[in-house]
């Protein structure tokens, strides 16, 4: 949203919320409104609308649970939940003063555990309201896996049928077979567990899961409780989903460590649960190479707009972590209590 569009957006928020509307200014992707009743945060959303109610309703849903991680809906004068805007659609909350989490800090990574299943337990229950194809996971996990494999062989076709090749793609031909075999690995551990039973009774329990737990989405207010922000990316899927997530965000870049699974495992149970036959799924989501699959795709995909120098780092943090993400991995099953 450009300078030209701020005019119009402060008059129309004014005359929706009946607000006197002082300034608008964008911090990272919200907007940061004062006004003669406080200050505001807008949340846009520039997606398909049947996608936004979708997770609006998430949200709610959340909030309807008693689940208190989320800064509440400030309503339109009509009652709306939401107003349409000329790029997408928005919702407004207070402004709160927070920082984001700092999943290094042993005190905010148990806040950001322990609020991760809150909001899993709070999500029990949950009627979308539009049912959008995309954003129901329970027991994909083969197929998502399936095609990523098959990305990462497009990834090498396209390296062969280069006349010259970059630092890029040497380094990441080389390690390809390796990451090939880390993923079908993957997806026979998978096999073995018990994950296609546990989706059963997780499609029955009609839970979601946030699909995008990193930091910067979890916030921690001065009294320290955690307020999670950005359910762009929600889907109905396992915990599970979450949770590994979690700990792979942990655990990447050098940090392979078992003691902080276990403690991240540990402060997820406070107010959440596990189950052992759980473990072996978890373990198998590890194991498969997103990280190498997900640079790959930046690259030779999505060619993203970034240095040539920038892709090579991100490449090397991963070729860097495979040897002690191995071990981990192999570990992980046993080294686990509950």
């Amino acid at each position: 949203m450009n300078g030209k569009s701020m005019p119009y957006l402060a008059d129309y928020l004014s005359l929706r919320y009946d607000l006197n509307i002082h300034d608008i200014n964008r911090v990272k992707n919200v907007m940061r409104i004062s006004t003669d009743k406080g200050d505001r945060c807008l949340k846009i959303v520039k997606y398909r609308k049947e996608d936004f109610l979708f997770i609006l309703s998430a949200m709610k849903h959340l909030i309807d649970n008693g689940f208190d991680g989320i800064i509440p809906f400030i309503p339109a004068k009509d009652g709306e939940l939401y107003v349409e805007l000329k790029n997408g659609y928005g919702f407004l909350t207070e402004w709160i003063s927070c920082s984001e989490c700092d999943y290094s800090n042993p005190i905010e990574l148990n806040i950001a555990a322990t609020t991760l299943a809150k909001l899993h337990k709070a999500s029990r229950g949950f009627e979308p309201a539009v049912e959008i194809e995309d954003r129901i996971g329970w027991g994909k996990w083969f197929k998502k896996f399936q095609s990523r494999i098959t990305d990462m062989l497009k990834f090498k076709n396209i390296i062969l049928q280069k006349s010259g090749r970059t630092c890029f793609d040497a380094i990441y031909f080389d390690n390809l077979d390796y990451h090939l075999n880390q993923a079908r690995l993957s997806i026979e551990n998978l096999q073995s567990s018990k994950y296609l039973e546990l989706m059963e009774r997780e499609i029955k329990a009609k839970s979601f899961c946030h699909h995008d737990y990193a930091h910067h989405n979890v916030l921690i207010s001065k009294d320290f409780k955690a307020r999670i922000i950005d359910f762009d990316y929600c889907i109905c899927d396992t915990r599970l989903h979450d949770l590994s997530s979690l700990i792979i965000r942990n655990m990447r870049h050098g940090n392979w460590d078992m003691e902080k699974a276990q403690y991240i495992i540990d402060c997820y149970l406070k107010e959440g649960y596990l189950e052992p036959d759980e473990i072996e799924v978890i373990n198998a989501f590890i194991e498969f190479p997103q990280d190498f699959w997900q640079v790959g795709l930046q690259y030779y995909i999505e060619k993203q707009d970034w240095e040539e120098n920038n892709f090579n780092k991100r490449l090397n943090n991963v070729i860097n972590d495979k040897y002690d993400r191995k071990r981990f991995i192999e570990d992980f099953r046993y080294s686990i209590q509950l």
